[in-house]
């Protein structure tokens, strides 16, 4: 089984960060947020993964050719951020195989046996807000029968988690390829949503996988959510072997390579690579690589 991670955005909701790293390479509960889907994607049985690649390509390059080196893993790069329909089309082969896609910047939790034996599945989250949401409507017979994206008017609060299941690409390269040939874009991008829903009116059934634990991690809060919530499921802090800690209490952390922690009390706290933190108090906080905060 193939699959497909759309990992080219540059993560404005999470500047200044992003303005030197990739967003999907962000750390979170130990590990870079790519780092947690594709072991994730491997789990499900993906023997083949298409990275959609763009903002700070070569961070992910690097990244996988260190961490994942013998799997078959390939790039992609997408020119033109024309959306989520158009970079996954990049990837998408005429052949009628299964194929899965998982957005480079979500996590989640979800019954990975029910999600393996389905044939066109879509992962769901009960949210409370479905108006900044991609939208599900079922019909009675629980199948897929609206994709509505971030409506003003929502008839439904079954939320598009960000995993998708299609048991024949090729029908789902067909219908990006029509909307791109006829240029029909919502909120001037070729929606995923849109393809979803042009497979649906041409008797493709989908149903949908309950998403247990979703954690968006497209903005400073939510990712810092999904840190404390991670770090505490392990139930002990993550921290690099080559970083120095030193009089420090420290609680729901996260500290990456080659850090020096020093008379700091920390909790729910996200250090990247090479940063210097001495005599300070810090909660729900993410900081940057080769970042100096001390108080003296």
């Amino acid at each position: 089984m193939r699959a497909i991670i759309p990992a080219a955005g540059n993560g404005k909701r999470l500047t200044p960060i992003t303005d030197y790293v990739q967003k999907c390479l962000i750390p979170v509960g130990g590990k870079p947020i790519l780092q947690h889907n594709i072991e994730q994607l491997f789990e499900l049985g993906v023997s083949e993964i298409d990275l959609i690649i763009g903002s700070y390509s070569e961070q992910i390059i690097k990244f996988v050719g260190d961490v994942f080196p013998r799997n078959n893993i390939n790039f992609i790069f997408q020119e033109k951020r024309l959306g989520l329909g158009h970079a996954v089309f990049q990837a998408l082969k005429d052949r009628k195989k299964e194929i899965v896609i998982l957005l480079g910047d979500v996590l989640m939790e979800f019954n990975k046996e029910e999600f393996s034996t389905c044939s066109n599945c879509i992962g769901t989250v009960t949210v409370e807000d479905p108006s900044k949401y991609g939208i599900v409507d079922l019909d009675d017979s629980n199948f897929v029968c609206n994709l509505v994206e971030k409506p003003l008017n929502p008839h439904s609060n079954l939320a598009i988690a960000g995993i998708y299941k299609i048991s024949n690409e090729q029908k789902l390269k067909e219908a990006i390829k029509f909307l791109i040939n006829g240029k029909l874009k919502t909120k001037n991008e070729y929606q995923l949503t849109d393809a979803l829903s042009f497979m649906i009116n041409n008797s493709v059934k989908f149903k949908t996988v309950q998403v247990e634990n979703y954690l968006d991690c497209g903005n400073i809060k939510s990712l810092l959510e999904a840190n404390n919530y991670l770090i505490s499921k392990n139930g002990e802090n993550y921290i690099s072997k080559s970083s120095t800690i030193k009089d420090s209490i420290l609680k729901n952390v996260t500290i990456m390579d080659d850090c020096i922690v020093e008379s700091s009390s920390l909790k729910n706290v996200i250090v990247m690579s090479n940063s210097k933190l001495k005599n300070i108090k810090l909660e729900n906080a993410l900081i940057g690589f080769e970042e100096v905060v001390k108080y003296e």
